[in-house]
């Protein structure tokens, strides 16, 4: 074979393996816009997805814009309604908290919002969107908060005359394993009080801890028998609590003042709590009564953390 004879047929298959790449590379980008094209136009939409955010809020009866109601196609991606779509919304622990019973997305759009409404009462719920021809989404829903645990008692303040009067003086609070306030779940909580020694003085048979709140304040009601009675505060499912409360003859000259607060921890929500007591006591600490109106002078160390209103 002569030499321009095999030149001529190494051209011949430098040009065929040229036209192949050619050919094959617009195969390539036929197949690869083909694909694109499927993966931007989703298909018609078929199921509900659920989405919540933020997944955790806090438990204190607040209304948070935080469910999200998707549509989407069959491969999981946003799909537009046809026509308004009426979602059914419901929660699986109402008590934790609820969700806007209906929601409608509209024509042309591929989601729409709800509301979720939390309660006193921190755990988890699961969501639930449901609607006609389409399979159903959930998504789940966290509150957060102390969760109440045990009962304190305090009384406040601790020492009264034995005169045979009645004080609003037994505070029964609400906390959790670590002593923090917690608040009453939905339902309230009945509360059964005690005292050890009721020569020295009784209490209210029972309180009730509303719904939202950390405490409950029930009477003691004094003898003329001075000495000391424990108070115990009793309720199913919490840890009991005590508290010693003391009466005493009427004191001598007076000569201080002490201060009393309970409960000692409290919510900081920015609502006004009687929690302050000041008492006139003579030099041993026994209870004096005041010889004639006297005003009394309070402060707070820190109005950042709470400002004293006076009575």
């Amino acid at each position: 074979m002569s030499r321009k004879k095999s030149a001529l047929i190494k051209l011949r298959i430098k040009l065929a393996l040229t036209m192949l790449a050619v050919f094959l590379f617009f195969v390539f980008l036929s197949s690869a816009a083909s694909e694109v094209s499927l993966v931007s136009a989703s298909s018609a939409p078929s199921k509900l997805q659920v989405h919540v955010g933020p997944p955790k809020v806090l438990a204190d009866r607040g209304v948070y814009d935080s469910v999200l109601v998707q549509l989407q196609d069959s491969r999981g991606l946003p799909a537009r309604a046809v026509d308004d779509v009426v979602v059914s919304l419901s929660s699986s622990k109402t008590d934790i908290g609820s969700v806007d019973p209906t929601l409608t997305i509209r024509s042309g759009n591929t989601y729409a919002l709800a509301k979720f409404y939390s309660t006193y009462t921190p755990g988890s719920t699961t969501m639930t969107a449901v609607a006609s021809g389409y399979t159903s989404g959930q998504a789940s829903m966290t509150t957060v908060g102390p969760i109440p645990s045990k009962l304190a008692v305090y009384c406040f303040p601790d020492i009264l005359l034995a005169d045979g009067k009645v004080y609003d003086s037994i505070i029964v609070q609400l906390q959790d394993f670590g002593g923090n306030p917690a608040r009453a779940p939905i339902g309230d909580i009945e509360v059964t009080l005690t005292s050890s020694t009721t020569k020295v003085g009784t209490v209210d048979p029972s309180l009730t801890i509303k719904s939202g709140s950390t405490y409950a304040i029930a009477k003691f009601y004094t003898t003329s028998t001075p000495g000391s009675t424990t108070i115990t505060a009793v309720a199913s499912g919490y840890a009991s609590g005590q508290a010693t409360m003391k009466t005493c003859e009427i004191g001598g000259a007076h000569s201080r003042l002490k201060v009393y607060v309970g409960p000692p921890k409290i919510t900081a929500d920015g609502l006004v709590h009687e929690s302050i007591a000041v008492q006139l006591q003579d030099s041993s600490g026994k209870v004096v009564k005041a010889p004639r109106e006297m005003t009394v002078t309070l402060t707070s160390s820190d109005i950042a953390v709470e400002r004293l209103i006076p009575r």
